[in-house]
């Protein structure tokens, strides 16, 4: 889509309807499309109008750049005009807001001309390649520097952001992080991933995450791995929850170093539905470590297992994931991921089908 100025040539024969199909030349380029009128219901000989021209495929132009437009059938010339807006948002007839932006960029002022673009983008911001190539046009001094320095806008990575979206995504994260904190008492807090997800999918992850680190030294908010927490202290279960944590962790420690089955928990009398934020309370607490997608093992006898290696590693240099099972009595379902997890942590070091010590054990 391509906004325009166009005025009507005096010999046009025809009134150009809302919608009307036309042809758009951009250099040597014939584009068919519709011509929205923006500002008007019909456009007559001599006219001039604000319009933008819904193209059937994409058209390189850029702002100032000029357009020829022909009916049609037959192919006369009826209009001529300039490009104010090369890659524009969906505007639409009559709609006032819709008007204002494009009047904006009309006039030529390159800060309110950016500043609009990048409100325009609302939660999914504006490429700094793209803020360049907006205000290269017009003349005078780069206008950004002193919008980022006003605190108008704000750089997140690649992307320019308005000061209005980023305090309104701030409000979105902080109000779903408090109704997740008080929907999963036991839980640290929601993802971060998650947050994108339901808020603002289509900021770029980079640009997310350099946000979330911008709340977090403001004050707004707090992080720890892969998770996002408002407000003070730290989860702490209490009345039944507090007994299910101790059960849930019991049920761990009896296991040794495999998962216990789900059934576990119903005959403990754990709700189902509570058992992943038990699991993630124990997990944020460190009392259970995850081995992978489907295994955790609990804390104590993933010590035992370290100290272990550490007495093998005594006797030789070099160990295989048979002299584990062998040794600690651990089956091959289980050694090789835990020995995995290990390599992850830094007790051993994998080279090939063998592991050596690790800088930490």
């Amino acid at each position: 889509m391509v906004t325009l100025k166009l005025r009507c040539l005096a010999s046009c024969p025809w009134t150009l309807k809302h919608r009307t199909r036309l042809r758009f030349h951009f250099g040597t380029q014939e584009i068919i499309g519709r011509l929205v009128l923006l500002d008007r219901e019909s456009l007559r000989a001599g006219e001039e109008c604000l319009g933008q021209a819904r193209l059937e495929s994409p058209a390189v132009c850029a702002p100032g750049d000029r357009v020829i437009v022909r009916f049609y059938s037959p192919m006369r010339t009826v209009a001529g005009g300039e490009v104010i807006e090369a890659t524009a948002p969906k505007r639409r007839h009559g709609r006032e807001r819709d008007l204002e932006a494009v009047k904006l960029k009309e006039g030529g002022d390159a800060a309110v001309i950016l500043e609009r673009a990048v409100l325009d983008a609302s939660a999914a911001g504006l490429a700094d390649r793209d803020a360049a190539l907006l205000v290269e046009k017009y003349p005078g001094e780069d206008p950004l520097p002193a919008l980022l320095a006003a605190g108008r806008l704000l750089a997140l990575g690649k992307r320019l952001f308005h000061a209005d979206a980023v305090a309104q995504l701030a409000r979105g994260i902080a109000e779903r992080a408090e109704r997740f904190q008080a929907e999963h008492p036991l839980a640290w807090g929601p993802a971060r991933q998650s947050l994108r997800a339901a808020l603002a999918p289509e900021v770029p992850q980079a640009s997310f995450q350099l946000l979330l680190e911008q709340l977090e030294r403001a004050g707004s908010l707090r992080l720890r791995g892969e998770g996002v927490r408002v407000g003070e202290g730290e989860p702490a279960p209490t009345g039944a929850a507090a007994a299910w944590v101790e059960k849930v962790e019991a049920a761990w420690l009896a296991a040794g170093l495999a998962s216990p089955p789900l059934a576990t928990f119903a005959e403990l009398g754990v709700p189902s539905e509570q058992v992943p934020d038990l699991v993630d309370y124990l997990t944020a607490n460190g009392r259970l470590l995850r081995v992978n997608a489907e295994t955790l093992v609990h804390a104590e006898p993933f010590a035992r297992l370290v100290e272990g290696l550490r007495a093998l590693f005594a006797e030789r240099e070099v160990i295989t994931v048979g002299d584990v099972g062998a040794r600690l009595e651990v089956s091959r379902k289980y050694s090789v991921p835990l020995l995995e997890l290990c390599d992850k942590l830094g007790y051993t070091e994998r080279r090939e089908s063998e592991r050596r010590r690790g800088p930490r054990l």
